[in-house]
């Protein structure tokens, strides 16, 4: 599994699918580069949109990761699988929330 988050630009690809499939939108600018001087900050960058855009769930910052857990070897991967868990309590806990406003709704 380590090599999702070696592979970063792989790996935000997959993260922003997920967030854009629970929400389209939620990330809006996904930088594309393939090579060159300032490919390191775009990929912190994208990964700094994700973070942005799970707070709307309500996933703590201690549940969050930063940008060197994706390539620390000893520990990185657990933070990082952490706050991809993380994401879908808070997306269940979530999806429960809108379904009784829904029903509230109804039954008013």
């Amino acid at each position: 599994m380590f090599w999702l988050c070696a592979d970063i630009p792989f790996f935000s690809f997959v993260i922003f699918r997920l967030v854009n499939t629970l929400k389209p939108g939620s990330v809006k600018k996904i930088n594309r580069i393939e090579s060159g001087s300032f490919k390191q900050f775009k990929d912190m960058e994208n990964i700094e949109n994700f973070l942005k855009a799970i707070e709307v769930y309500g996933v703590s910052m201690a549940d969050k990761f930063g940008t060197p857990n994706l390539t620390d070897r000893n520990n990185g991967m657990a933070i990082v699988l952490n706050c991809i868990h993380a994401v879908g309590r808070a997306v269940s806990l979530w999806t429960i929330m809108i379904t009784v406003n829904y029903l509230e709704n109804i039954i008013e």
